[in-house]
């Protein structure tokens, strides 16, 4: 069965302008699918770079962590020794209050004795007037 050719012409005029319609639009599809493929990938490059950037820049807070934990560390460890060296000195000037207050202790019996002695020769003189 033999197609007449001028059904054949008819068809290739309708379907032929179509088709080519067809592919300028797969042509352009496929550019954008291009375009989109590479802004993809320079995104994901972007991506990587900021990803070792965050890995650069958390080694650098890790390695600023330890420093500062270790000056911490030894700031403490001053300040504990400054306190030791602080209750000492409390614990030689509580002595030192305690020397104080004996001496004037000392001193007000020292006072107290020359008082009771001068009395007592008082009144060693009155019995001897007395007798």
């Amino acid at each position: 069965m033999a197609v007449p050719k001028e059904f054949l012409d008819a068809l290739k005029a309708v379907l032929f302008p179509e088709l080519d319609k067809i592919k300028t639009e797969i042509s352009g599809v496929k550019g954008v699918v291009s375009e989109q493929s590479q802004r993809l990938g320079d995104l994901n490059l972007h991506i990587i770079e900021l990803e070792r950037k965050i890995e650069s820049t958390n080694d650098r807070i890790d390695g600023l962590r330890e420093e500062l934990s270790s000056r911490i560390d030894g700031t403490n460890n001053r300040i504990d020794t400054t306190n030791a060296r602080i209750d000492g000195t409390n614990d030689k000037i509580d002595r030192l209050y305690e020397v104080i207050v004996r001496r004037d202790e000392h001193d007000k019996m020292d006072i107290r004795v020359i008082q009771l002695e001068t009395k007592l020769k008082e009144l060693s003189q009155k019995v001897a007037v007395l007798a």
